[in-house]
């Protein structure tokens, strides 16, 4: 159900916001 909701985030997140949220995120990771 976690990686549901988050595929979902990320979906959301590249239509609305060209990927703001996500690339954020992933240069947190690295």
């Amino acid at each position: 159900m976690i990686l549901a909701a988050v595929a979902v985030f990320y979906i959301w997140d590249n239509v609305a916001n060209k990927g703001l949220y996500t690339a954020q995120i992933k240069r947190s990771w690295v």
